[in-house]
Order: C-alpha cells, then structure tokens, then sequence
C-alpha cells in the first residue's frame, strides 16, 4: 500500500522501488487511499492500483497503471474476447465513468496542496481534542500520514458498542471502511501489536471536502460523550 488506509502512515515507496529495482522484482503498490491526497508517481512502478471513488469521481470505475516498457512478466489476461486494454481485460470500457475518473483527477490535482493543508489542520484539531479523553491514545505515528486520516483507541469500552454510539451522530469505522461492519479487531492494529480489545474500541476518522471546522468540534463533544457515558 502506497498509505495504509486505517492509521494513514504513508510507506517509503521510493525506497521500496529501489530495492525491487535492484532485485529486479515486480513492485505492484495498491496507491487508491493515496492518489488524490498526496503526491504519486509511476517511477519505478510496475503495476498500481487507483480508484475513482476516492477522488470524488464516479464509483465504480478504477485504473491499473500496467509497466510495459520493461522485461518483467505483465499480468494474464483477466478476460479474454475483443483483446481491448492491451489484451488485459476484454469487454465494453465504462466511458462515461472513464471520462467522469479522469476529469476528477484533474480537478483533484489542481486543489490537492490547498486542501491537504486545510484536511491536516482540520485533522490536528480533532485528534487533539479526542486525546484530550482520558484513557485515549493515537494508532500509528505522528508523522508521515495521509493528512485526512487518524485512528484513535479508546480504553475501558467495548468496541462494537463504541461504534454503534458514535455512528448515530458521526460516520466512522472501526479498521477500513470496507470491513466497517467486521466486530473482529483491525488486522493492521494487531500486525502493530495492539491489544485485541483496545483494537476493537478503536475508531478510524476520516476527513473529506466537506468537513467543516464545526462538524471537527461537534465529534468531539459526541465522542467525548459517548465515551464517558459508556465507562460509567
């Protein structure tokens, strides 16, 4: 992953493709929490995932950045027929989506600098408010994160419950929003060694175009509320 999606710690990718450059391995890196929200580059690259979604653009479309000028083996075929994509993946392509992706990273290109710095502030703001709860702590580093995303856990609740009281004010997910309804602890906060229960009582929140400086201070309120009235 080019940043993991639930703590937002972004991984030396130009290390890593140092490395597989020297060992003359396929580097395939999964970019779609990353591209829109910090800067990307194929350079190195042997294969990369990214999708629309993520960009504001039209769901169900997505892209597969495929490096062909090199002698490492390309991916088989996923579809076999009318040979489009290059032989790939044969089928009739989404136009409508493709144009509406593309125009999307566009117009995410122009405003990513601004609004990376106006997601972190907004970020910083609400992690130091949620950590100002007592018995809470911050999942991942400080530094090198996506500017949108921080993942805190709270002590002394059960988890699931947890969850379930903040969502009825405040949309949030425990581990990645694809497995937001999974009672399990996130995989990546025990692969960091977090306790299976503070796992689970822990909350991943992610910051959009849309979110004010008032919706930043009404979740603390919320969380904090929640929080304590579940300890009592």
């Amino acid at each position: 992953m080019w940043a993991n999606n639930e703590t937002g710690i972004i991984h030396p990718i130009e290390e890593i493709a140092n490395l597989c450059e020297d060992r003359n391995l396929i580097l395939i890196t999964d970019a779609v929490q990353a591209a829109g929200k910090i800067p990307v580059s194929t350079s190195g690259i042997h294969l990369m995932a990214i999708s629309s979604h993520k960009l504001y653009g039209p769901k169900g479309i997505g892209a597969l950045y495929v490096r062909h000028n090199h002698e490492l083996p390309k991916p088989l075929a996923q579809i076999h027929g009318g040979g489009h994509e290059k032989g790939i993946r044969s089928g009739t392509l989404n136009v409508p989506g493709i144009v509406g992706f593309g125009r999307a990273a566009e117009l995410r290109m122009e405003e990513m600098n601004e609004e990376a710095n106006r997601l972190q502030k907004l970020r910083d703001r609400l992690q130091e408010g949620l950590l100002k709860i007592s018995g809470t702590q911050l999942n991942g580093s400080q530094d090198n994160r996506l500017p949108h995303v921080c993942n805190i856990a709270f002590s002394g609740v059960e988890g699931e419950e947890l969850l379930k009281r903040v969502n009825q004010k405040v949309a949030v997910s425990s581990g990645s929003a694809c497995t937001s309804i999974s009672p399990k602890p996130s995989h990546v906060l025990k692969a960091m060694g977090l306790d299976p229960d503070l796992g689970r009582a822990s909350i991943r929140f992610s910051l959009g175009r849309k979110t004010s400086e008032d919706e930043i201070l009404q979740t603390i309120d919320w969380v904090e509320k929640v929080v304590k009235e579940l300890r009592e």
